[in-house]
């Protein structure tokens, strides 16, 4: 009839949640894979004691 509208079932909502689901799961892989370990480096100087003059 006319001004009616359809049911939309409850299908499509399903659908919707589960894509952005995936996409949510995907981007935390994606984000936890850019996410390197800086190796540690060890820096040594020189550190002079000085003649005891503040």
């Amino acid at each position: 009839m006319i001004g009616q509208k359809k049911k939309k079932g409850p299908g499509k909502a399903i659908a919707v949640v589960l894509i952005l689901l995936v996409l949510l799961v995907g981007g935390l892989f994606f984000l936890s894979g850019q996410a390197g370990e800086v190796p540690m480096e060890t820096i040594e100087e020189e550190v002079s004691l000085g003649d005891g003059e503040a």
